[in-house]
């Protein structure tokens, strides 16, 4: 069973399949596509849990997308995304906010996959809960040992330390997504 479902609207369809791969990385079922009227079926039809929204899009923009949510009643989880400068996420986020939106990250591009996997990962069951009714130890049930990741998701998802530092570029194995 996958962990939830993302459903992801950017106008620049790399980002939204390489949001997608990331959302699929950790367990999550991901449709992605670059049009409003594609979104709204898909949000209709398959009820996702998460969605990934860009902010500047051609036919309509993201401000304009988490209003028809608020309008719907939308319960998913979002996370906001665009390259724009941080005073217009601010803003963003407040508006969705103000709507009663459930906005668990915004995500200034360029981003790191760790990132946005930090803010997928928020509120989700994932394998290392105990299933509903059993308790760590009982029925043999055993959280399987963490990935070997260095701080980076605490610090993604809003944990408090500091973020390492980089030595030169990004750390192996992780990419840097610009647009």
């Amino acid at each position: 069973m996958p962990a939830g479902r993302v459903l992801v609207l950017d106008d620049d369809l790399s980002v939204a399949q390489t949001v997608a791969l990331v959302a699929e990385s950790i367990g999550m079922e991901a449709h992605c596509t670059t049009g409003p009227e594609e979104f709204f079926r898909l949000l209709d039809d398959w009820v996702p849990t998460h969605i990934v929204l860009d902010l500047v899009m051609p036919q309509m923009d993201g401000v304009e997308v988490m209003r028809h949510l608020a309008q719907r009643g939308c319960r998913a989880d979002i996370i906001i995304s665009s390259g724009v400068g941080s005073r217009v996420l601010d803003a963003a986020r407040r508006s969705a906010a103000e709507h009663r939106l459930s906005i668990v990250g915004v995500l200034a591009k360029p981003f790191m996959p760790a990132t946005l996997r930090g803010f997928l990962r928020e509120g989700l069951v994932t394998s290392e809960d105990p299933p509903a009714g059993a308790a760590a130890g009982a029925g043999g049930w055993e959280a399987p040992p963490r990935p070997p990741w260095p701080g980076a998701l605490c610090w993604a998802a809003g944990g408090g330390s500091t973020p390492p530092a980089p030595a030169a570029g990004p750390a192996a194995g992780s990419s840097l997504v610009t647009r």
